[in-house]
């Protein structure tokens, strides 16, 4: 078992490389800067509320990648997929409320959250209660951020060059940049607390942790995101 979870662990890891180093090449620098940065000084904030172990820096680092090139893929496939789905039986009005507002938030913590679920499985020291759980959470949030705040980066600088660049920065990074964390922070908070508990709550702790994640996030998509509306960069799910 122990040389299974190291294989396993192995496999993660050059996955978890190769999507880095993917994301570096086709990112230009500014970009890549632009939204690594921020993110890089609220994971520091985030690690500081947990004693560091051998065990957790390993995984710091892994969820924060997690976030960065895993999940968004797997986000933006079954987006994509409920978004036609949706399409085939409805208009594409409807298709991209009904996914920003509910599928994406479902889907995107589901994504960010199968991280913490494998920390668990095959790591169980690193999470052993609610702040180890928060704290990877809140990682995994924030490689999520990145990602997606390079995307919305380009499309500002395509869209409105360097002055739309900077308001993208300003709206995404630094005033935005914590939402993905808190959400999946509420998720990991959740899933480390089921760990730490007995009897029922070891069940219900993580599915309630779920369910406010995905509440937050569809809360935002539904009333704070229109408040970018006015920003060269739409808003994202």
């Amino acid at each position: 078992m122990v040389r299974l979870r190291l294989w396993i662990g192995v496999a993660i890891a050059l996955l978890l490389l190769a999507g880095a180093a993917r994301l570096i090449a086709d990112t230009p620098a500014l970009l890549l800067v632009a939204a690594l940065l921020p993110a890089l000084g609220l994971a520091a904030l985030a690690v500081r509320l947990d004693a560091p172990r051998d065990a957790t820096r390993r995984v710091w680092v892994g969820a924060f990648l997690w976030g960065a090139v895993v999940a968004p893929v797997i986000a933006a496939l079954v987006n994509g997929a409920l978004r036609a789905w949706v399409a085939s039986w409805s208009d594409a009005a409807v298709a991209t409320a009904w996914t920003g507002h509910l599928g994406a938030p479902l889907v995107e913590e589901g994504a960010k959250a199968a991280a913490l679920v494998g920390v668990v499985l095959l790591w169980r020291d690193a999470v052993r209660d609610g702040l180890d759980g928060l704290v990877v959470g809140a990682l995994v949030g924030l490689g999520f951020t990145v990602a997606e705040n390079c995307y919305y980066f380009a499309l500002a600088a395509v869209g409105g060059g360097v002055d739309a660049l900077m308001e993208s920065v300003y709206l995404r990074a630094a005033l935005g940049g914590p939402l993905h964390a808190v959400f999946t922070a509420s998720a990991g908070a959740g899933i480390g607390a089921g760990r730490a508990a007995a009897g029922a709550a070891r069940w219900w702790a993580p599915l309630v942790g779920f369910a406010l994640a995905v509440a937050q996030h569809a809360a935002w998509n539904a009333l704070g995101a229109g408040w970018l509306d006015g920003a060269p960069c739409a808003p994202g799910a």
